[in-house]
């Protein structure tokens, strides 16, 4: 009943997102993002299986970046640094404002975007990595030194906006796997549709339970698959 009992707190918590109501202990959020990691299995997998039949039979199968970067690393090592960049960059601002969780996360994902783009490669991949990388911490910098300038009127907007923070950050994670076939081809844009759900999903347990426990789904997620 408890597993339930999270997917209905999951589908309010879309419907009003807020970082208040926070799960209390470990086990207690062990369970939260157990329970979340099943609800994405349910709501993807058969999205996945349907869309791979299609490909399939259709012959539409795009070509994807990531298979140079399969062959650089570990996967579990590169899932892991996938996982902790990603959570850290897109979700990790998602709770009361802080300006170093603000800055992370902001320049993490215009150095993200910025690989992707300039590079047409993953993020990392070692083409264009020393210099994302450079970019990166000159976005920190100075996004941090916003932050604690205005960290009082940022405070006031974070509180009033939350909601729409959270969505935002779902969307542009989910549009940034677009940048994930080589060509680009627009037919790949419905996939997005996966990462939207994930992306959701993994806000409600960093936002319930903590960035770790965030962290932790997206990599059994990525394994998984």
């Amino acid at each position: 009943m408890k597993t339930l009992t999270h997917w209905r707190y999951f589908f309010q918590f879309l419907k009003k997102p807020n970082y208040l109501k926070q799960t209390k202990g470990i086990k207690n959020k062990s369970i939260l993002a157990f329970n979340s990691l099943l609800l994405e299995i349910v709501l993807i997998l058969p999205l996945l299986i349907i869309y791979g039949l299609y490909t399939y039979y259709t012959g539409n199968i795009n070509e994807s970046l990531t298979e140079n970067i399969e062959t650089l690393y570990n996967p579990f090592v590169l899932y892991a640094m996938v996982a902790i960049f990603e959570e850290l960059s897109f979700r990790g601002f998602l709770t009361k404002f802080n300006p170093i969780l603000f800055s992370t996360s902001v320049a993490g994902i215009l150095s993200l975007y910025y690989k992707k783009i300039v590079f047409s490669n993953m993020f990392f991949e070692p083409d264009g990595l020393k210099e994302t990388a450079i970019l990166f911490l000159v976005l920190f910098f100075l996004v941090y030194l916003i932050g604690t300038k205005y960290k009082k009127e940022l405070t006031v907007f974070w509180n009033k906006n939350f909601g729409y923070i959270v969505y935002i950050s779902a969307f542009i994670f989910a549009f940034a796997h677009f940048f994930n076939s080589k060509g680009l081809e627009l037919g790949y844009l419905k996939t997005i549709i996966f990462q939207l759900i994930g992306a959701f999903i993994m806000s409600f347990v960093r936002v319930r339970a903590g960035i770790l426990y965030a962290i932790i789904i997206h990599f059994v997620w990525d394994i998984f698959l």
